[in-house]
């Protein structure tokens, strides 16, 4: 049922000429980078990857970075208000200037941060034609998933362990994470921010996929959905 409501909403996003943009949420390795990835290079998504574009100003040393250094060596989030300042406002202003659907990945950490994200969207008159895309996956799948990715360590695109060196930039491949690290923030996911994706379907329209499947499947389970829409 939820794959043909997903098919609905890009069916009529096509019919219709209405950008459906898209909210990511899920567990961390639940694969919201993957399902970002396949649509901005399938359909030109325009794809705001928040932990992404922080790392950037940390690495530039920009004013914003050095703030978020801050946050992060307390532990605590950016705020909600700043981040978004930063993070969200300037990236789907320059979407929108280029008539481009959205995805927003990683964002909503806490009920200040959902707050300010459904409150912008309301001000631009655009939260109609968001969704929130909800990716669930057990505990255990997912830590047997980010055990096998390795990552770039100059463009940080994932990759498997079978993979010897980047095929976008021929950098070095490195492990993710650990499992003692990937444990603690799902634990960290599950006590903070799992709480507050539970009331997103009372404040917008929110779609649950199930992604219970090997990486290397999980493209073409994206593939599939997208093809019954016939977007593809």
């Amino acid at each position: 049922m939820r794959y043909i409501f997903l098919s609905v909403i890009f069916f009529c996003s096509v019919l219709f000429g209405v950008q459906q943009h898209i909210v990511l949420v899920g567990p961390p390795g639940a694969g919201k980078g993957t399902l970002a990835s396949f649509l901005q290079e399938r359909y030109g998504y325009y794809n705001i990857a928040c932990g992404d574009i922080l790392r950037e100003h940390v690495k530039n040393g920009t004013e914003f970075g050095n703030l978020v250094k801050t946050y992060i060596s307390q532990g605590d989030p950016v705020p909600a208000q700043i981040a978004l300042d930063a993070l969200i406002k300037p990236e789907v202003e320059s979407a929108l200037s280029m008539n481009k659907p959205f995805i927003v990945d990683g964002f909503i950490l806490s009920v200040e941060h959902r707050d300010a994200l459904l409150d912008y969207f309301k001000q631009q008159n655009i939260l109609d034609t968001v969704y929130i895309i909800q990716l669930d996956a057990s505990d255990e799948s997912i830590i047997d998933r980010v055990m096998s990715r390795v990552v770039c360590t100059t463009c940080h695109k994932n990759f498997t362990q079978q993979d010897r060196s980047c095929d976008i930039c021929g950098g070095p491949l490195v492990a993710r994470d650990d499992q003692k690290i990937i444990v603690q923030r799902l634990s960290k996911y599950h006590a903070n921010i799992e709480p507050v994706v539970a009331t997103l379907p009372a404040l917008c329209k929110v779609i649950r996929i199930d992604t219970e499947l090997p990486l290397a499947q999980l493209e073409q389970e994206y593939q599939t959905i997208l093809l019954h829409s016939g977007v593809l």
